[in-house]
């Protein structure tokens, strides 16, 4: 319904952001929190699904942001990506996981920075594999707060 309301035209501009982007965006974090619960439960057991797709790392963390960007601005917090030159941002991946990742470590530095910033940080690196001893390129996060 609310996906209806922020595509339909005659919708005004500025009640799509003060109340439908959050609003759907919330919706988001229920519909992950379920999800979540529902992985627990197939973890114990022994029936969690890993999904691997080729996964744009951008829009992942972007998502992220737009889903806690309201509870950062109510507490005064700024929360900002930053990505290093020439940054690869597609990679392999079980996208589902990596957005449970993220939000539980973005949502704890929210928990627990009453003032400043946080930022998603995305950096290319290289990476050795111990048993073939092959280097692969990876993607480093870091959650920085100043909390």
């Amino acid at each position: 319904m609310i996906e209806c309301a922020l595509k339909h035209s005659k919708t005004p501009e500025v009640i799509k952001e003060q109340f439908l982007r959050p609003a759907f965006h919330c919706q988001e974090l229920l519909h992950n929190l379920i999800n979540d619960v529902l992985d627990y439960s197939k973890m114990k057991h022994s029936n969690l699904t890993i999904n691997i797709s080729k996964t744009n790392v951008c829009k992942t963390v972007n998502d992220i942001k737009a889903m806690l960007d309201l509870k950062a601005s109510s507490k005064g917090l700024e929360l900002e990506i930053c990505t290093s030159d020439n940054f690869n941002y597609r990679i392999w991946t079980d996208e589902i996981r990596l957005k449970q990742i993220l939000l539980n470590l973005v949502g704890n530095a929210l928990k627990f920075t009453e003032e400043g910033s946080i930022k998603i940080c995305l950096k290319n690196v290289k990476q050795v594999i111990e048993e073939t001893g092959k280097e692969v390129e990876a993607i480093e996060f870091k959650v920085i707060d100043t909390g």
